[in-house]
């Protein structure tokens, strides 16, 4: 039951933005939008080693046009006292012009929580990427809005990448 559910929920952004270019391998300046997240609890009840979070952002360029879907999938490695939890992710940028790959480790204060997220910006290490994107390497940074308010809501996506070759 669990695997059709993350196929559907993977699936569902896939056709982010078919009537729109993609965009060019190279500096963008872009803000992401929550569409859904979800906590899968592994064992006890409680964050525990292999619980990960799941989640899909709509990504929309300084226009506001939807250009792409952002994919992660965070696992918690463990929790640690007075750290938080320590967690990998896992992101894929689903442009209409192919795929760029990013990777982190960092902590959460609490990766159970559904509501809201790290206490600043994160940031994520290109690791290669498809079609446009292919050997795709350089930083994507994510940062909570400058409100304050580290909600999932409308965080910028900052990206500094080159497709060599």
């Amino acid at each position: 039951m669990l695997i059709g559910a993350m196929v559907s929920f993977m699936a569902s952004g896939n056709a982010a933005a078919q009537d729109i270019d993609g965009p060019a391998c190279t500096d963008l300046a872009l803000f992401q939008k929550l569409e859904e997240l979800i906590y899968v609890d592994h064992g006890p009840e409680g964050v525990h080693p292999g619980d990960r979070r799941i989640l899909r952002w709509a990504v929309h360029d300084a226009e506001d046009n939807r250009i792409g879907v952002f994919h992660v999938i965070t696992t918690v490695l463990q929790s640690v006292e007075g750290r938080g939890d320590a967690v990998t992710a896992s992101g894929t940028i689903v442009f209409p012009n192919g795929d760029v790959v990013a990777s982190i480790t960092t902590d959460l204060p609490d990766a159970s929580d559904t509501e809201r997220s790290t206490l600043g910006p994160v940031d994520w290490a290109i690791v290669g990427g498809t079609g446009d994107f292919a050997s795709a390497t350089g930083t994507l940074i994510t940062s909570p809005p400058e409100d304050g308010d580290y909600n999932l809501q409308d965080w910028t996506l900052d990206i500094t990448m080159s497709c060599p070759g």
